[in-house]
């Protein structure tokens, strides 16, 4: 799972060899932008913001569901600040757990405005755009039923050019 600024990746794979790749047009930046303008939190613009990422995954959810699957693995931005921010909090240390999502999430709606979420570990940046990118990232832990999500160090354009180093060396 990718989670990016105007859209998440959802990939299915073994090793290094996809075999199903899904785009949802929802990302952090997205979500932000239309869920908590100007900063401002609030528990019924988190559950739409949540609710419209389920809504965006429930449409390849059976696909996903019916091939087995060992580990979920997250990447990237969204997903690096939060496993950041639950290890910060002292919520996990075995990547993200939903007991621990739903700690971080209960943190940021206490909050009520991003200006007041204190998370050291979270960039500035990346702390913009959080409310949105958990919202996402709760609506997938929901969906497929997610007991732990592993978080990789690279990303998806690592994954990308490795692909394409690999189509170039053959």
């Amino acid at each position: 799972v990718d989670i990016g600024g105007s859209s998440t990746e959802i990939i299915r794979g073994e090793g290094t060899i996809p075999s199903q790749l899904e785009s949802i047009q929802l990302g952090c930046v997205t979500a932000t932008c239309g869920y908590f303008p100007d900063g401002k939190i609030s528990v019924k613009a988190f559950r739409k913001a949540e609710l419209a990422a389920i809504s965006e995954v429930q449409s390849i959810r059976y696909a996903y569901k019916k091939a087995n699957w060992n580990a979920v693995i997250g990447a990237a931005g969204t997903i690096k600040a939060a496993d950041s921010a639950i290890r910060e909090l002292g919520l996990s240390k075995k990547g993200i757990t939903p007991i621990a999502l739903d700690a971080l999430i209960e943190m940021i709606l206490e909050v009520e405005h991003i200006d007041k979420l204190k998370l050291p570990s979270v960039g500035s940046n990346r702390l913009s755009v959080f409310a949105g990118g958990i919202a996402i990232l709760s609506a997938i832990f929901k969906t497929f039923k997610i007991e732990n999500m592993q978080v990789a160090e690279g990303g998806l354009r690592e994954g990308v050019l490795f692909d394409l180093l690999g189509r170039i060396r053959n």
